[in-house]
């Protein structure tokens, strides 16, 4: 084994580099990049803390097995299973909430190379580079989809914060891959084939407790697997007895119905608002605008039997689903500024980077022309994961919600530049060959510098209010006061949003004391949050601040109350370009 590895270690060094690559990227200032945690990252946070704890959420709520209540919108599970064990061994922190995402990041690129070069293997894709490289070919496949993988802003981005979305990205990943194991590993023990069909299927189900998403992505994508190896296998039954025929068969019965088991604590409570919630609140079945619509329309027409069919409220639906399906198809989207929420893209550059618009076309041509079976899997895997944000209300590109389908689009790039690589490696000299690819590298690795500088330096600035920053130093102020006054009663404003969360996350509160006070503060109507926490109010208007108080509000809020000349301000937090963003002092 020592020799092979001797023999190897130029490629062994080429992967390692890469993969160290994908590590920095996804590792370095993780605490401070983004600037400080989004309310969604809080709210993990502390409830996996209290998990850790005390095996109940924040709310009291024993081990939730479907999903969390948190602020009311019934949060997946899976994100806070995974996190509690990091938090009960090295502590909540802004870097250890994000932890779990930064390492689903870099499982997700090494699941890319794996896959590529499993599915170029297995269906003997590329000829001319295996013609002339046919030692390493196999190798720099899987370079390829790696360094893809690991230079992605799309991935990039989500792996740097607590993404429900990248955690259930990476077991979807991995689903696949174990599922390829599976039908390709037939010539293997048949115990190591099952195993991993087991494997395959627990990590979708796992997905669907991880993202909203997932719920619709995975069983449909495992599915398709499932159907088409079961159709490939009854094609080739000639070489196969009737036994192993059928052996087969009841294999993938025998995991449909153990994922079914799986996931049945979600299908029981389709109807339950930890199962259903999001979805009814976000659905575009819920925009009472297009019944109004078809109702005016049906009317204008008599209720004609022409206008009962055309007119019909899911034609319409059907409209808002298709014309939200095409929006993340937009070039703007996909290769120019990406998702317009600032937490979800820079901005600077769309998901995919130009380059990856040329290789994308190569890849759609080669796969249609010589390797139609795959790009129907990819194509699947792609519309599949558009689906769930095509059927939300807000129609804008999601990127977020459609992160399950971003490993297909990273395939589709890596699978173009193979192509190109393949015809060049034909069609032109050996210098020329590594003239020609030196330089799109070297564009290539342009694109990536240029964001990776503006995600570092420039966004941080611009953008530090969509991440709430400076909550940390306000409340480690307010706490310093209150230690000071300890009969003073505090007030935190909520213009920013989860104060209350907030304060339980960087006082590290003790989760037995916040369950014991579940059942007795005041709460927002919609959202569940803590309006009241013992001595402590989270208000909405300045007007609700008395005398003999700690408080901590905005400038504007300051301004705008008269509470300015009565507060004696002890620090001003201001964010990363220096504006004031918190006033923190006392009302005597």
């Amino acid at each position: 084994m020592f020799k092979k590895l001797k023999k190897n270690w130029p490629l062994i060094l080429i992967a390692g580099l890469i993969l160290s690559l994908a590590g920095y990227l996804r590792f370095y200032k993780l605490s401070s990049l983004p600037p400080a945690p989004y309310w969604e990252e809080v709210a993990l946070g502390y409830d996996a803390y209290s998990i850790s704890q005390t095996l109940k959420d924040h709310h009291g709520n024993f081990l939730p097995l479907v999903a969390f209540e948190s602020f009311g919108d019934w949060k997946p599970s899976g994100y806070f299973y995974v996190l509690a064990p990091f938090v009960k061994l090295l502590g909540l922190k802004v870097l250890i909430v994000r932890l779990p995402s930064a390492l689903a990041g870099v499982a997700i690129v090494i699941g890319l190379g794996v896959l590529a070069w499993i599915l170029v293997k297995e269906l003997k894709l590329f000829p001319n580079l295996k013609k002339h490289h046919p030692k390493t070919f196999k190798y720099w496949v899987g370079f390829v989809a790696l360094f893809v993988g690991a230079v992605s802003s799309w991935a990039i981005m989500f792996s740097r914060a607590a993404w429900e979305a990248n955690l259930a990205t990476a077991f979807l990943v991995w689903g696949v891959i174990t599922f390829f194991w599976f039908e390709f590993k037939q010539r293997n023990s048949r115990n190591i084939q099952y195993l991993w069909l087991t494997v395959s299927v627990f990590l979708f189900a796992y997905s669907m407790y991880t993202y909203h998403a997932a719920r619709v992505v995975a069983p449909i994508l495992l599915a398709f697997l499932m159907l088409e190896f079961l159709i490939n296998s009854l094609k080739e039954k000639q070489k196969r007895s009737w036994q192993a025929q059928k052996q087969l068969v009841l294999s993938l019965f025998g995991a449909g119905v153990f994922f079914v088991i799986l996931i049945s604590p979600l299908l029981i409570g389709l109807r339950n608002p930890q199962v259903s919630d999001r979805f009814t609140t976000t659905s575009v079945f819920n925009d009472t605008q297009v019944i109004e619509k078809s109702n005016r329309l049906k009317k204008e027409a008599g209720y004609s039997l022409f206008s009962r069919v055309f007119y019909h409220r899911y034609v319409f639906y059907s409209q808002e689903i298709l014309k939200n399906f095409f929006k993340h198809l937009n070039l703007d989207f996909l290769f120019i500024h990406g998702d317009a929420n600032r937490r979800h893209s820079t901005g600077y550059v769309g998901e995919l980077y130009y380059l990856d618009f040329f290789f994308i076309l190569l890849a759609l041509y080669g796969l249609a022309r010589w390797q139609r079976k795959l790009g129907l899997f990819l194509f699947v895997w792609l519309v599949v994961s558009i689906i769930p944000s095509s059927l939300t209300l807000e129609g804008s590109p999601h990127a977020l919600r459609i992160l399950p389908g971003m490993p297909a689009w990273l395939l589709l790039v890596s699978f173009g530049i193979l192509f190109w690589l393949d015809w060049l490696v034909k069609k032109v000299r050996p210098r020329l060959f590594v003239g020609v690819n030196l330089i799109v590298l070297i564009t290539y690795s342009l694109q990536v510098a240029a964001f990776w500088r503006f995600y570092t330096q420039v966004y941080p600035k611009l953008y530090a209010h969509e991440w709430q920053y400076g909550y940390k130093d306000a409340i480690k102020e307010v706490k310093a006061l209150k230690a000071k006054n300890p009969n003073y009663d505090v007030y935190i404003s909520r213009s920013k949003g989860r104060p209350a969360m907030y304060w339980w996350f960087y006082t590290q509160e003790n989760p037995g004391e916040v369950q014991a006070q579940d059942k007795k503060e005041a709460k927002s109507d919609m959202q569940n949050e803590f309006l009241t926490y013992k001595n402590m109010t989270f208000f909405d208007k300045t007007s609700q601040v008395r005398q003999k108080s700690v408080v901590m509000l905005t400038p504007k809020e300051a301004e705008k109350s008269g509470l300015k000349n009565k507060l004696s301000v002890t620090k001003v937090v201001k964010d990363l370009e220096g504006k004031p963003v918190w006033l923190i002092g006392v009302v005597n």
